[in-house]
């Protein structure tokens, strides 16, 4: 299945409709990261991740009204992963910030073990891969040069943490 995203948000201090708008929302700053296109399992409807600059997280819905809206530390490095970790047709959001690593359901709730909050700062996106249907591995860089690898509940791979890298990294893994 493809989906494809076509939209545009902007930050102004009223609101205002324009021609050819078919809907318009106000959020507290300025866009800073997004917008994400993603599924709402609760709904069945694609629905729009955005982060302004003071940092909040909201979750647009397909006609523009505000479902939620959380703070973050900081801005997200990268894209938003739609992922479905325990293989029971359940979206989760995984992304990351300079600080940690968060996974959240569709209601804008941490799912349990998340967020991870690394010692270092990330320099990166999270990477993740996957070996079978919800056998997920989340790896991240940091400013240290290390690599650090999670299983999907949040706990460092065996063997793995960390992987002494040779130089910064600040572009994504994979």
């Amino acid at each position: 299945d493809m989906y494809m995203f076509n939209g545009f948000i902007s930050y102004t201090a009223t609101a205002e409709r324009g021609a050819g708008m078919l809907w318009t929302t106000q959020i507290d700053a300025p866009v800073e990261a997004g917008p994400f296109a993603v599924m709402n399992d609760i709904t069945g409807i694609r629905n729009i991740l955005v982060q302004d600059t003071a940092h909040q997280l909201y979750m647009i819905s397909g006609n523009g009204d505000v479902v939620w809206k959380r703070p973050l530390p900081s801005a997200i490095l990268g894209e938003v992963h739609e992922v479905d970790f325990y293989g029971n047709d359940k979206t989760q959001f995984l992304f990351n910030t300079g600080e940690s690593i968060f996974l959240i359901d569709v209601r804008g709730d941490a799912v349990e073990g998340f967020p991870i909050t690394l010692t270092t700062r990330i320099s990166n996106p999270v990477a993740l891969a996957m070996s079978g249907k919800s056998d997920y591995r989340m790896f991240v860089a940091c400013e240290n040069k290390n690599v650090y690898g999670y299983y999907k509940d949040g706990k460092p791979i065996a063997g793995w943490n960390p992987l002494k890298s040779s130089g910064g990294i600040n572009l994504p893994l994979f």
